[in-house]
């Protein structure tokens, strides 16, 4: 990457620095700690109009979404075409977290459903090696992982609950 651009994405994750602070991703980190882990992750950060669609569901995998503003909704596709909302994330929820280190395809389809800015990126700079070395970079994975095992004892408690009612 040129260093016109570093600047130009540089000035960008500034603008919502203090935004992604309060992401439980990014949680326990300072702010130039911070600054240097999204400098090492290169994500991106793309604009959605209302009802456009991010992801569909069997796509590939792109990257990990945080929404940094707007709204969106998930959803699947039932078998008779309906489409299911599975769930409506604001500002500083991810999504495609558990589709990342499972398949590499998007599990469920996400639509804009505000105007929206996310922010991608690639999931095998969280467990990658970090040539920087940096502690932002352990932070993230411990902070990736306590989201994922979060995630799995909600879908356990919801399964069990559903046993106890058959």
């Amino acid at each position: 990457m040129g260093n016109g651009r570093d600047a130009t994405k540089k000035a960008m994750y500034k603008e919502w620095i203090d935004r992604l602070l309060q992401v439980e991703l990014f949680k326990n980190m300072e702010k130039d700690e911070l600054e240097n882990t999204l400098c090492c992750l290169n994500p991106d950060i793309k604009y959605y109009n209302k009802n456009e669609i991010i992801t569909m569901e069997k796509d590939k995998l792109t990257g990990i979404g945080i929404v940094l503003d707007g709204e969106v909704v998930v959803g699947k596709e039932t078998l008779a075409g309906d489409r299911v909302i599975i769930s409506r994330l604001g500002e500083g929820h991810l999504f495609g977290e558990v589709a990342a280190f499972v398949s590499g395809h998007w599990l469920a389809t996400v639509v804009a459903y505000t105007e929206c800015s996310i922010l991608f990126f690639p999931p095998d700079k969280i467990i990658g090696v970090c040539t920087r070395m940096c502690g932002g970079h352990r932070k993230l994975i411990e902070n990736m992982l306590q989201i994922v095992a979060k995630k799995a004892m909600v879908l356990n408690k919801k399964v069990e609950m559903l046993s106890l009612k058959s």
